[in-house]
């Protein structure tokens, strides 16, 4: 069972959005500013960008099914739908054969782990949304799903095999690390905002 604090901006508004937040990580000293932010953002955003998520080819399922029954972890994209709606996105799947167009609210097209080819008017479609100006991610189907730190390896690996490793060596250096959780970082470019909490 999860808690949840509900956030709702311009309630009884015909453009009335909600959204919420995780209340365990709220109330987390370390967590709560990321969490808190995190919502905000997505609040501002709820409806605006869109990410889709192509279906129909095999790939890997936005999220994992549950029937009930105990089972062994299947591979799903629950991990990247989870990044994309903690930068405010909006993630629905998409079946380009059954729906014959890209809706004009996507921002990101996203295909991962397509077992079988796209149509030609398939791929018409991608190629006329990239013309238009569009994003589209074909997801490394390896590591699709893991934390960057964890997919090191099998990426390495996975160079290996094809030929494709020039050289692999580890160094020591300094590396940024979070001041309040004291995690590694990735540096991201991302859209940001700031509250100046003393004019309050």
């Amino acid at each position: 069972q999860q808690f949840a604090a509900v956030l709702v901006r311009k309630p009884g508004q015909p453009d009335e959005s909600s959204t919420t937040a995780n209340l365990p990580r709220l109330a987390d000293a370390a967590e709560g500013e990321q969490e808190l932010t995190n919502a905000l953002i997505r609040l501002e955003k709820v409806g605006e960008q869109k990410v889709y998520f192509l279906e129909g080819h095999g790939e890997l399922p936005l999220d994992v099914e549950d029937n009930g029954m105990p089972q062994a972890p299947q591979p799903s994209l629950a991990r990247v739908k989870t990044a994309f709606m903690n930068e405010g996105y909006v993630c629905e799947s998409l079946n380009l054969a059954r729906d014959n167009a890209i809706p004009q609210d996507a921002k990101v097209l996203v295909s991962a782990g397509a077992k079988s080819a796209y149509t030609e008017g398939e791929k018409r479609l991608i190629e006329q949304y990239l013309d238009e100006g569009g994003r589209f991610l074909p997801a490394v189907t390896d590591v699709a799903g893991m934390l960057w730190s964890d997919a090191n390896k099998p990426l390495t690996q996975l160079l290996k095999a094809e030929g494709r490793l020039l050289r692999q060596a580890s160094y020591e250096h300094s590396y940024p690390h979070c001041w309040r959780c004291r995690n590694p970082l990735i540096y991201r470019a991302v859209s940001s905002w700031f509250i100046k909490v003393p004019e309050f």
